[in-house]
């Protein structure tokens, strides 16, 4: 419960006064909690205080970067998305959050979540992948992205191949 008001209170713009007020300690805890809809807000939360730069380089302070890696590979899709936003933001403008995630393994992690069912899990995990873009500094990096983002798209085109199909099929 005190996890899913201080995403409502971030996201009245509180940012700054949230994490000033010792929020990210208790949230970062709070990514490991057995119950995924706790995991999953508490996420949500640092998604939304890691819009802030202040905040960005906190929460990265306190050792979010490798619980949040962890959490891409959740039973619970919705975790593992809002696991991806947060990386994303984290990520956002920020060379060392960058480095971070990229050495914490988030890459191939990210590359998985190309594949999931999930259409919102693989919007964060190609958004969080976009920001770490400049992170990639060896051949082998880039082509494994470039091999996740072929197969992501594939897989994609034919899951909508297969929604056309079921669409048509009802229609007819």
């Amino acid at each position: 419960v005190a996890e899913g008001a201080l995403q409502t209170l971030a996201e009245t713009n509180n940012q700054v006064e949230i994490a000033q007020a010792g929020a990210v300690v208790p949230l970062v805890a709070l990514l490991k909690d057995v119950r995924p809809g706790v995991r999953e807000e508490a996420a949500g939360a640092l998604v939304i205080l890691a819009l802030n730069a202040d905040n960005q380089a906190a929460i990265a302070q306190v050792g979010a970067i490798p619980v949040l890696v962890e959490l891409l590979q959740d039973d619970v899709a919705a975790v593992r998305e809002q696991a991806a936003a947060a990386l994303r933001n984290l990520a956002a403008e920020n060379a060392d959050n960058q480095a971070a995630i990229a050495r914490a393994g988030a890459f191939a992690p990210l590359l998985e979540l190309l594949k999931d069912e999930m259409p919102g899990v693989r919007e964060e995990a190609l958004a969080a992948l976009r920001n770490l873009a400049g992170t990639i500094h060896s051949e082998k990096d880039e082509l494994a992205v470039a091999n996740a983002a072929a197969a992501a798209g594939l897989a994609i085109r034919a899951s909508a191949g297969v929604a056309s199909t079921a669409a048509t099929s009802r229609t007819e």
